[in-house]
């Protein structure tokens, strides 16, 4: 075959694939439109199929959005709005820019709109709407802009806003008539004759509805051609004219036949269920009722409703994901290309090209290793972090009871007792933190902190610590050098090894005794010797020393971790530990480990810097081997609130009673103090009683403190409370799941009660200010965003966000209320935010210190100010009724102690 002959091939194949496409696509539409909905289906995923495979993405796109459509009339809205965010996703994606991909675009918009419609998200409905629409007016297309125009009239119509709603249907109308689209000019009928309706001008309503009907009822569309019927037998039910009803559902009844919709098939069930009713068929009825609910829950449950909410969230991530993928995979193409020609020639590129691959397979082993060895490293650690969580919980009320027990107390055989407990709490929390060094130094977790100096000075400092108990003890204590000995080390590995040793060595050194540190150095190689009189030891216990907890049989004391702590130490830094001893004569355990020097990044370690107390506590903590149990608590926990209402109130979450009460008696004195056992009880009482602040711990059953505070975050009522999270899982990686979670401030246990206190004081004081902000920002007719706030306030910058999306739904609902002259009072809002009327007044003080009462009169009297100001002539008395007062007399002392001048003063005000 020529060339010319394979050219006119391909392009023959293309036109077929081409037409396939199109004709696939048509037919599945013509199918959908008469209730087909299963063939649809099946054609358009055949037309995606054939699309893919051809790699044409326009057709790709379109078969995308057709599928999305099919499972929207289905009423399977969480499938379809997967496909729509795919074409989405394509066409935000693509380099194309043709007028076809644009107008995908806007279709996918227009299909996530009517999703978030359909489940009355109207935020994101209005959002998704409003970018379709600019689309198709930038296209030039006055068919799309009259659907994006009705879509919108439709949220406003769901809000109550029936004025806007009027307005953006009209709008529809004209681009419909400009287009001569009748399917569009039925549809603006309909939605034109609901209004009518809603207003009870059913004549005009009527009207509406023929002309709508007329319109379309010789299409072959089904799906919109109910619309008007079913409207239809709504007016007749709602006028009494129930002959008119029935015929028109009878109509109804014949055209839904073959049409899988469940969308209005419920709301054909809702019909049948109201005829019956009204017949005095009250078991009829009934069974449609409940069909038709049943209907409305397959589509609506809550279930469906979170993942609609989530899919879009994963989607986009995914897609940002890709995103840095395809750049990162162009920067290290261009990389690579800007080294292709150095070395040209066939043969040195044959060889270069052998000897990168083989080095590209080599690195992918080895990262692949290194990949493995992490996460086998990473679980371990959390391993050990998740089991000693369990020992810092009783140590944060071991540590923080007897230290404060200890300051407090004039007696000295107590206070010597608080010591003790408190010596011994510290013990444990050594021995738990030197379970997760181990578990660090063993998976290399993070990079040592090399420091230069002289480590003779660092080992005589921490012997220096141990002095005052061997004294005690009367044991000599003795430090022998050759002299300073200036190499790079890491002060946290020597701290460790030097402690283990000397602590191991004055528990079995008799009074008497003498321990010797020995320091010395050839140049290559570093030994540290520790030698001690004590009673020595067996073979078999050499061979077993450095295993963690080994207690031989002979009876001696255990010893722990620190001997093993040592052995992972060395081991890290390539050295090695060895012991030698007799038994009755004494030990010599000897560390000798490489001198390294000028290695990178090391800084210079200035000794006086290093906390003596703090080391002098962890080494002593090391001696103590006496046990300890904490004592049974017989008391109650208190669920409610404590003391003065007016206080603020804090609720703490934790399932340690203990830890509970001590975190309770360092709050009770300021705040009142309610108490829950775990996420799921914590939630629901955050709910009920709308608390100023919220301490938590992290790891509880049933749901743990990072689960519970996302669904505070998403809880519109409880969002904007300040939460603090107690945790014994400190690492940097922990604490950005607790910010990224929502969490304002993360506490290490055991946790220091001064630093608690601190914590809570100053952001219960930092949301004050921020509501002041806020008050000032409203008052003066600002946005939020032009509120400054700290650095590290974004947390708080968010609450208030949320929070301003409340006040303004509160808003919306009060200014619909007086449209509607409804009564607008606490608890009928309350109604409408699905609030009782306590939470209501908890949830407006803290977001915007203010009462529901204030909050709903300075509304009240905004909108009298809009009426004067828009229609100077417009009589008072009407002002008060349309803002819902009853008495001119009430409507005029109100007006006047929030403006500041009576209604007819502000009235002339604002002629001149």
């Amino acid at each position: 075959m020529s060339c010319g002959e394979e050219k006119n091939s391909n392009a023959a194949k293309t036109h077929e694939f081409t037409d396939s496409l199109v004709s696939l696509r048509n037919r599945g539409k013509d199918l959908r439109d008469e209730g087909r909905y299963d063939e649809a289906l099946m054609l358009h995923n055949d037309g995606l199929t054939l699309a893919k495979s051809t790699g044409d993405t326009c057709e790709w796109v379109q078969a995308l959005n057709n599928i999305g459509t099919d499972y929207r009339r289905m009423g399977m809205l969480d499938i379809a709005q997967e496909y729509h965010y795919e074409a989405w996703r394509m066409c935000e994606e693509s380099a194309d820019t043709c007028r076809t991909m644009r107008k995908n675009r806007v279709v996918s918009l227009n299909g996530l709109g009517n999703i978030y419609l359909t489940i009355k998200d109207y935020v994101r409905a209005d959002s998704a709407f409003r970018q379709a629409l600019a689309g198709e007016r930038e296209l030039g297309s006055a068919t799309g802009q009259a659907i994006n125009y009705a879509n919108i009239g439709a949220i406003y119509n769901a809000q109550g806003n029936y004025k806007e709603a009027r307005r953006y249907y009209e709008m529809s109308l004209k681009m419909n008539e400009k287009d001569s689209n009748t399917l569009g000019l039925s549809l603006c009928h309909t939605y034109l004759g609901n209004l009518h309706e809603q207003a009870k001008e059913y004549d005009m309503a009527r009207q509406e509805y023929m002309t709508a009907y007329e319109l379309i009822k010789d299409s072959k569309d089904k799906w919109h051609t109910l619309e008007p019927m079913m409207a239809l037998v709504q007016l007749g039910l709602d006028t009494g004219n129930m002959a008119e009803a029935e015929a028109w559902l009878k109509e109804v009844d014949k055209e839904m036949k073959g049409l899988n919709s469940r969308e209005h098939e419920s709301e054909i069930y809702t019909l049948h269920y109201r005829m019956d009713n009204s017949k005095g068929l009250y078991r009829e009825a009934l069974r449609w009722y409940e069909k038709a609910k049943a209907m409305e829950d397959s589509i609506m449950d809550q279930d469906k409703n979170n993942r609609i909410h989530n899919i879009g969230i994963s989607i986009e991530r995914r897609r940002q994901e890709m995103i840095l993928a395809r750049t990162k995979s162009e920067l290290k193409a261009e990389k690579s290309r800007s080294t292709f020609w150095l070395w040209g020639g066939v043969i040195l590129l044959t060889v270069s090209v052998l000897t990168v691959g083989l080095m590209t397979y080599v690195q992918r082993i080895k990262a692949a290793s290194m990949k493995a060895l992490q996460e086998a490293s990473g679980m371990r650690e959390d391993f050990f972090t998740n089991i000693t969580h369990e020992f810092r919980t009783p140590l944060t009320v071991i540590l923080g009871l007897s230290g404060e027990m200890k300051e407090k107390s004039d007696n000295e055989e107590w206070r010597s007792k608080c010591e003790a407990i408190y010596r011994h709490g510290n013990s444990l929390l050594r021995l738990v933190t030197q379970l997760l060094d181990i578990a660090k130094i063993k998976s290399r977790v993070g990079e040592p902190d090399w420091r230069h100096g002289n480590i003779v000075a660092q080992v005589k400092m921490i012997a220096e610590t141990f002095n005052d108990y061997a004294a005690s003890r009367g044991i000599e204590l003795a430090v022998e050098a050759q002299g300073d000995i200036d190499i790079d080390f890491v002060p946290d590995y020597i701290n460790n090894v030097v402690s283990n040793l000397l602590s191991n060595s004055l528990k079995f050194t008799p009074t008497g005794g003498q321990i010797t540190i020995k320091t010395a150095s050839d140049g290559k190689l570093l030994t540290l010797a520790v030698t001690d009189t004590g009673k020595g030891m067996s073979e078999e216990e050499k061979n077993n020393i450095f295993k963690p907890f080994y207690s031989s049989a002979t009876g001696n004391k255990g010893t722990g971790v620190g001997l093993a702590l040592v052995k992972q130490i060395a081991d890290s830094l390539e050295g090695k530990i060895t012991v030698e001893s007799t038994e009755g004569e004494g030990s010599t355990f000897t560390l000798t480990i490489p001198v390294r020097k000028a290695v990178k990044g090391v800084r210079k370690l200035n000794p006086a810097n290093y906390d003596m107390a703090q080391a002098k506590t962890e080494a002593m903590a090391g001696l103590d081997n006496g046990n300890s149990t904490e004592a049974d608590m017989q008391e109650d926990l208190q669920e409610g609130m404590q003391g003065n209402q007016q206080r603020k109130v804090v609720l703490v979450i934790e399932d340690n009673r203990d830890v509970a009460k001590y975190i309770g008696s360092q709050l009770s004195a300021d705040y009142d103090v309610a108490y829950a056992v775990n996420g799921n009880d914590g939630l629901k009482k955050a709910i009920s009683m709308i608390p100023d602040m919220i301490v938590s711990d992290l790891m509880m059953p049933e749901m743990d403190g990072l689960e519970m505070c996302s669904k505070i975050r998403s809880n519109e009522e409880v969002n904007h409370i300040p939460v603090i999270m107690l945790t014994a899982k400190i690492t940097e990686a922990d604490k950005l799941k607790g910010l990224e979670a929502g969490v304002d401030a993360y506490l290490p246990k055991p946790f220091n009660a001064d630093e608690l206190r601190l914590r809570v004081a100053k952001l219960l004081e930092q949301r004050q200010v921020l509501r002041h902000k806020y008050s000032q920002a409203k008052a003066a007719g600002k946005d939020i965003k032009d509120i400054t706030v700290v650095a590290d306030d974004r947390q708080a910058m968010a609450t208030m966000e949320m929070a301003d999306a409340f006040l303004n739904k509160a808003t919306d609902y009060i200014y619909a209320m007086l449209e509607r002259y409804e009564v607008v009072s606490v608890s009928t809002l309350a109604e409408k935010l699905n609030m009782n009327a306590r939470q209501l007044h908890r949830k407006l003080t803290a977001v915007a210190d203010i009462t529901p009462n204030t909050f709903i009169m300075n509304l009240r009297i905004r909108k009298a100010m809009k009426m004067i100001e828009d229609n100077k002539s417009i009589p008072l008395k009407n002002v008060a009724f349309d803002c819902g007062f009853s008495e001119y007399s009430h409507f005029t002392k109100s007006f006047k102690s929030i403006v500041g001048v009576s209604p007819s003063e502000y009235g002339k005000e604002k002629k001149i």
